[in-house]
């Protein structure tokens, strides 16, 4: 599980563009069975205003180190990621998406992207605005969210909406990886 999970360590600010080029690896190999069956909702409309709604196994480590609550949802080349960052907070309350180079120090906020395969091609997004509301259950945490996420490949953005209700695994053996180096660009090999 750990390989898996280190994997969605992209969502976290401070690893710029690799985020995505990680997120897009994630998927590809990854149909996961989560903690009690649990799933994530979400749906979006597209540019050309088609609708496309979502139920993907969903599952959330909880890094006490890190300080980190990490919510991930795949299924084949469909994935959602959700990074939670309560600062000196409480974990339960409202979560505003936070976009950038370095982790925030205080109050709390959120990273999320995602990946979903469309008629032609493989499209990889990040929240640029919009948040979430969490909250602890035992055995696990309860969220609602609305992102306005931007395309990697700069098409219009989408408003993504969704729930899940999740076992949190908070063992620490799952915990994401502190360090990431950066993903090389692109180009002709």
């Amino acid at each position: 599980m750990t390989g898996r999970v280190g994997r969605w360590r992209s969502l976290l600010p401070g690893h710029g563009a690799g985020w995505l080029a990680l997120v897009a690896v994630a998927g590809c190999s990854m149909d996961r069975t989560s903690l009690g069956g649990a799933r994530l909702a979400a749906s979006w409309v597209n540019e050309t205003k088609e609708k496309t709604t979502v139920s993907l196994p969903a599952e959330a480590i909880w890094c006490a180190r890190l300080h980190l609550l990490q919510v991930t949802a795949v299924s084949g080349d469909t994935g959602i990621g959700l990074a939670f960052h309560p600062g000196d907070s409480a974990l339960s309350g409202a979560y505003q998406v936070h976009e950038g180079e370095k982790l925030p120090t205080s109050g709390r906020t959120v990273s999320a992207a995602g990946r979903w395969f469309t008629e032609t091609l493989i499209r990889g997004y990040q929240a640029d605005s919009g948040g979430a509301v969490l909250r602890e259950e035992k055995p696990g945490v309860s969220l609602q969210f609305t992102f306005r996420m931007r395309s990697a490949i700069g098409t219009g953005p989408i408003e993504v909406i969704g729930r899940t209700s999740v076992p949190v695994d908070s063992s620490g053996t799952s915990c994401p990886i502190d360090s990431l180096g950066s993903v090389p660009p692109a180009g002709p090999r």
